[in-house]
């Protein structure tokens, strides 16, 4: 079907499909608007773009942990302000680049992983 589509067509499709994945809730547990906040920045900032749709939800997972480990400050000033300031959305991109950078990092080691024990 997308083989004979331009490809900004094909771009956009593809992000549909991980802004899809990534929209997914598990049932029962709701997610906390600040995280809301901050995945749907973190989308809009193309993050999910260049990621394989399975990765999505483990990427989103590990982005929680990470702000909620080493950036709690930043959940709470989007929970408490509800708006996202320019400072903070700079903040914001820092972080979510050296969470994206150690993501990948532990991705390509546990695909070297999986390549040297087969």
């Amino acid at each position: 079907f997308g083989s004979d589509l331009d490809p900004i067509t094909q771009r956009l499709l593809r992000r549909g499909e991980r802004l899809t994945e990534m929209l997914k809730q598990n049932q029962y547990e709701p997610l906390a608007l600040e995280k809301q906040v901050l995945l749907i920045f973190a989308a809009n900032e193309g993050l999910f773009d260049d990621l394989q749709v399975a990765q999505i939800r483990p990427f989103e997972r590990g982005m929680y942990e990470f702000f909620e480990a080493r950036h709690p400050e930043y959940l709470k000033e989007i929970a408490t302000k509800k708006e996202l300031a320019d400072e903070l959305k700079a903040r914001l991109r820092k972080a979510l680049d050296q969470y994206k950078e150690s993501f990948l990092g532990s991705e390509k080691g546990k695909q070297a992983g999986l390549s040297t024990a087969a």
